[in-house]
């Protein structure tokens, strides 16, 4: 199941540019992962694939805005050492399965308004 989906995901992440954390966290809860284990393991999962992508896309021509990606990349160090100091200490699995559920039906909500809605 690990590299039939691995594999999976890893191509439609990279199609649509994501890293594949919305994908990754719920197939390894349904695989039996306690929720925090799986959103540990999506973190690394998805820091390869940026990695990867990354790489890729700089080796294909891509021409990007350094400054933004710098800042981009200060913010997401800055989030997810405060991400996992609250998660490591303070959140429950519990509560970390609805926050995700919320997250990804906000997300969704957000890709129909702006891309069938607004069109």
């Amino acid at each position: 199941m690990g590299l039939t989906a691995g594999s999976g995901l890893g191509i439609v992440a990279g199609l649509i540019g994501r890293g594949g954390g919305s994908f990754v966290v719920p197939l390894l809860y349904i695989a039996g992962l306690e929720a925090k284990a799986a959103a540990a393991t999506s973190a690394f999962v998805v820091t390869a694939s940026g990695i990867s992508s990354f790489t890729s896309h700089l080796a294909t021509a891509a021409d990007p805005n350094w400054r933004i990606w710098l800042a981009t990349v200060f913010a997401v160090l800055l989030g997810s050492q405060l991400g996992s100091r609250l998660m490591a200490g303070r959140m429950k699995s519990h509560a970390l399965k609805q926050v995700f559920g919320w997250v990804l039906l906000a997300v969704a909500a957000l890709i129909i308004i702006k891309d069938v809605i607004l069109g």
